[in-house]
C-alpha cells in the first residue's frame, strides 16, 4: 500500500515532467507566440520551485561568466539610454536573459536528468509541425482552385496561410538542429536517421529559409565525416547522397521558381549592411537604441521601409554601440571554447547556427530566436559542466 510520502514523489515528479517537457514540445508546434512565452514562463517556474536553497551561493552566481555576461548585455540598452538623454526602459523581449542564466546554473543536476527527454520531446514537436503542415496542404488545395505543384507558391502558402505558421528562417532553424539530434544523439539504425533526415530535407524545401538548404547539408555531411566507419558502403552513400543533392537543388533552381526572391533578399541585405554600417561609423561608442533602429533604417533607406538590421551582430553594433558588439562576441567565444573544449556536437551546432543564420537575422531580437537559442544553449552548457563536475 502505498504511503503518502509515496504518492507526493509521484505526483512532484508528474508535475515536473510536465512542467519541463511541455515546453520544449510546444515551441516547434504552430502555436500563438504567447502560448510559447506562456510554457516558457512554466518551465523556468518548475525549474524555480525545484531549486534547493541550500544550493544557492550568491557569490558563485555573481562569479558566473555566463549570468554576468548575459546580466550586462540586457542592461546595456536601458542603461546606455539613459547617457544618449533618452527614457529609461526595460526590454521584456530580452527579459530571460536576467533570470535564465541563474535559474539554469543552479538546477543544472535536474536538467541533467532530464536533457535527453527535454531534446526529443523538441524532435517529436518538430514532426508534429510537419505533418501538421502536410495536413494543411491538402486541406487547401483541396479547397483552393490553385493547383498543386512544387513552386514558390507552396511555400508562400505554408507561410501566409497556414495558421500560426514559423517565420521560415526559424523553423529552418528548428529543422536543422532536429537533424542535428537525430544524427548526433539518437542510436536508431542509420537507414532510419536517413529516412528521417529525408524528411526534414524535404520540409526545408517547402518551408524553411534558402539559407537552411546549405547548412543542412552541410550538417548532414559533417555527420558522415565525424560519426562513420569510412567502410566502402559508407563512402559510396556519402558520395551518392552529395550528387543526388546538388542535382536535385540544380533542378529545383533551374526548373521552378521556388528561389525566386534569391536575388532580392541578397539586395535587401546589401542594402540593410550598408545603412548599418552607416549608423554604426556615425554612433561607435553610444550607439542609437534598439528601439530606434527600425526608424534609422527607413530614413537612411525608405525603400526599406522600417525594418531591423537583419543581423545579430549588426544589430548590437548599432543598438550598443563598441561595448555591446565586445559583449556578445565575448559570450559567443566562452561558449564555443567550451563546447569545443568537452567535445559537444550539440553546442558547437547552436553556436555555429547563431553565427551562420546570425548574418541574416537578428535572432536575439525576436521571440523566436530568444526562445529558441537561450533555452537550448545554456541546457548544453550547464549540463555539460554539470557532467565535468561530476566526473571530478
Amino acid at each position: 500500500m502505498e504511503t503518502y510520502s509515496h504518492k507526493y514523489l509521484k505526483t512532484k515528479e508528474v508535475l515536473i515532467h510536465i512542467g519541463i517537457l511541455v515546453f520544449p514540445f510546444v515551441l516547434p508546434l504552430p502555436t500563438p507566440l504567447n502560448i510559447k512565452s506562456i510554457c516558457f514562463i512554466i518551465f523556468l517556474t518548475t525549474l524555480l520551485l525545484n531549486i534547493s536553497v541550500k544550493s544557492v551561493d550568491f557569490k558563485k552566481i555573481l562569479s558566473n561568466k555566463i549570468v554576468v555576461l548575459f546580466l550586462i548585455l540586457y542592461s546595456l540598452d536601458p542603461i546606455l539610454s539613459i547617457i544618449r538623454g533618452n527614457e529609461f526602459y526595460l526590454r521584456d523581449l530580452r527579459l530571460s536573459f536576467l533570470i535564465a542564466p541563474t535559474i539554469f546554473m543552479l538546477n543544472a543536476g535536474l536538467l541533467n536528468k532530464y536533457k535527453d527527454k527535454i531534446l526529443m520531446v523538441f524532435v517529436f514537436g518538430t514532426f508534429g509541425y510537419i505533418v501538421f503542415t502536410v495536413f494543411f496542404i491538402i486541406y487547401f488545395y483541396t479547397n483552393s482552385v490553385e493547383t498543386l505543384a512544387f513552386d514558390y507558391f507552396l511555400k508562400y502558402v505554408t507561410y501566409h496561410y497556414l495558421p500560426y505558421s514559423i517565420h521560415h528562417t526559424y523553423i529552418g532553424i528548428y529543422l536543422c538542429f532536429t537533424s542535428a539530434i537525430i544524427l548526433f544523439k539518437t542510436k536508431i539504425n542509420l537507414y532510419v536517421k536517413l529516412l528521417l533526415n529525408f524528411i526534414l530535407f524535404a520540409s526545408v524545401l517547402i518551408i524553411a529559409s534558402k539559407l537552411t538548404i546549405i547548412f543542412f547539408v552541410i550538417l548532414f555531411f559533417t555527420y558522415f565525416l565525424i560519426d562513420l566507419k569510412w567502410t566502402f558502403l559508407k563512402r559510396t552513400l556519402l558520395i551518392a547522397t552529395l550528387v543526388l543533392s546538388f542535382l536535385l537543388i540544380l533542378t529545383l533552381y533551374i526548373k521552378t521558381d521556388l528561389f525566386r526572391t534569391l536575388s532580392v533578399s541578397i539586395n535587401e541585405r546589401k542594402d540593410l549592411f550598408k545603412c548599418s554600417i552607416e549608423g554604426i561609423n556615425s554612433n561607435l561608442f553610444l550607439g542609437i537604441g534598439n528601439d530606434n533602429v527600425k526608424n534609422y533604417i527607413a530614413n537612411c533607406n525608405s525603400d526599406l521601409g522600417l525594418k531591423n538590421t537583419h543581423n545579430i551582430f549588426l544589430q548590437e553594433f548599432l543598438s550598443n554601440g563598441v561595448l555591446g558588439i565586445i559583449i556578445l562576441c565575448v559570450l559567443f567565444y566562452i561558449f564555443i571554447r567550451f563546447f569545443l573544449k568537452v567535445q559537444s556536437i550539440l553546442g558547437v551546432t547552436l553556436i555555429v547556427m547563431i553565427l551562420f543564420f546570425g548574418l541574416v537575422e537578428h535572432l536575439f531580437n525576436l521571440q523566436n530566436g530568444v526562445l529558441f537559442f537561450i533555452p537550448f544553449l545554456l541546457l548544453i552548457f550547464y549540463t555539460c559542466n554539470f557532467g565535468l563536475r561530476s566526473k571530478s
